[in-house]
């Protein structure tokens, strides 16, 4: 692989992929790259910045979005789907109302009925429904078994 940076003529930064083919090493590092910096959420009328890689997971209760992080839960304007699209290839979805960063995965146990539950590095566990174990087991590289 070759790369070339230049310094741009009109000012405006771009970046620019040549590829024969678009692999999920490549829609990684493009996610990455669209990854926004910080986040806004909320803590009651007070707007806080905060870093997507500190977030330890996102969870939707009755149609309100919590953001949890080490010690503090903020909330956010936007649906689920939608942070998991500017969140980035770091956090996967592991229920129908949670979106969890895999950094901040510190072990996993099956647990009843097909799911698995997630212990996190801040203590707090979490469960991954049926339907999306396969998912987070892939995205983690375990085998199946």
């Amino acid at each position: 692989m070759k790369i070339t940076i230049e310094q741009p003529h009109n000012g405006e930064e771009e970046i620019i992929f040549r590829c024969n083919e678009i692999d999920a090493e490549m829609m990684k590092l493009i996610t990455e790259l669209k990854t926004p910096k910080t986040l806004a959420v909320y803590a009651g009328s007070v707007i806080h910045q905060v870093v997507p890689k500190e977030i330890y997971y996102c969870e939707v209760v009755d149609n309100c979005t919590f953001i949890y992080m080490a010690g503090h839960m903020y909330e956010c304007t936007y649906r689920l789907y939608e942070l998991e699209e500017k969140l980035g290839s770091a956090f996967i979805r592991i229920s129908k109302s949670t979106v969890v960063n895999t950094m901040h995965i510190k072990s996993l146990r099956p647990g009843i009925n097909g799911r698995f539950e997630v212990l996190l590095n801040n203590g707090e566990t979490t469960i991954v429904s049926r339907q999306y174990v396969v998912l987070l087991k892939e995205y983690l590289g375990i085998k199946k078994g």
